[in-house]
Formats: C-alpha cells, structure tokens, sequence
C-alpha cells in the first residue's frame, strides 16, 4: 500500500479518513499558531512562521482532493513552482501566514 495505494475500497476509505483527521489536527495546530502570531512582534516572528504557508496551501488540496495522499498534484498545493514561490512572497509583503 505505501508506494502504489490503497488496494480495495476500505482500505482507500480507511486511509482517507486517517488523513483527514491528520489534516484537521494539522489545521488546528496552524490556526493556534496564526494566534500566537497576532502576540509577537511582526518582524521577528514572520520568518519563523512562513514555512506554515505551504503547510496551508497543502491542506486546503489535500480537503480540495477527498483527502487522498496519493494525488500527484498535492506538490506546492497544486501550484506550480513559480505560483508557489509568489505566495510566499506575498505573504511575507503582507506579513501573514
């Protein structure tokens, strides 16, 4: 199952649903920390938390694709390199996450 997928329906269903819970953690771990963000000072603590752009951009796919990890196209949150590379720009201009 690891390199080529689920191999039945309960399998794919039981996978699915163990990545969605993963994901909803994951969500509420990058909603907490946009909290604590709105607490530091902005200069300092916007480098620290960047990379959590790319955490979200992979979520809101991995919700986009039914919670199926073995959508090729969860790479950059279904971006390409260069739309990916922008965001975080525009993140960091606009000092959020």
């Amino acid at each position: 199952m690891a390199l080529s997928g689920p191999q039945s329906e309960q399998d794919k269903k039981s996978l699915e649903d163990a990545t969605h819970d993963m994901a909803s953690q994951a969500h509420a771990h990058l909603t907490a920390a946009r909290n604590l963000y709105n607490k530091l000072d902005p200069k300092v603590g916007l480098m620290a938390f960047l990379p959590a752009v790319s955490c979200d951009l992979y979520l809101k796919a991995l919700e986009q694709n039914n919670f199926d990890p073995f959508v090729t196209s969860l790479q950059y949150g279904q971006r390409t390199p260069l739309q990916y590379q922008l965001k975080l720009l525009s993140s960091l201009v606009k000092r959020s996450f």
